[in-house]
């Protein structure tokens, strides 16, 4: 193959699949500041099954999304490509068929999510992708609000 992104495949990651990779996924965020923890990857929350993606080359998850329903939006709560494979276009074919996923869903208006200020690759990966910040939160990590408008 010319380029690894031929090699990448995206599938619905599965409650079977993350149970049964947990550790492989968890690793995938390891040079991320605010890592969750095992039961939050294991979360049930609506639709998150159906709408959540990971990637792999071969049998090795490369990356993953995770998000949900909520009421008119989807909620993107987690996404990360491994550090091994950043800047490779991978992030880009995960978000890609999310975002197909997401069209299907009627009643759906728009893909929120936070990202910490500081995380400047993240913030211009997201506009690249259409997203808008909306929002300033101060907390313990300060975070920007963004939103995808995908149909008004």
């Amino acid at each position: 193959m010319d380029k690894i992104e031929d090699a990448v495949k995206v599938y619905v990651l599965s409650k079977q699949f993350m149970s049964e990779n947990l550790d492989a996924i968890v690793n995938i965020e390891r040079d991320y500041s605010e890592t969750w923890l095992p039961d939050n990857f294991m979360m049930d929350v609506p639709m998150k099954w159906e709408l959540s993606r990971y990637a792999s080359i071969g049998e090795k998850p490369v990356g993953f999304l995770i998000a949900s329903l909520r009421e008119d939006s989807i909620a993107l709560h987690r996404f990360m490509v491994d550090p091994d494979y950043r800047d490779r276009h991978i992030g880009a074919i995960i978000y890609s068929d999310f975002e197909q996923a997401c069209m299907k869903i009627q009643g759906v208006k728009k893909i929120t999510l936070n990202v910490l200020a500081d995380n400047t690759g993240a913030i211009e990966f997201y506009k690249r992708l259409g997203y808008a910040i909306c929002s300033k939160r101060s907390d313990t990590a300060r975070r920007y609000g963004m939103e995808k408008i995908l149909r008004e």
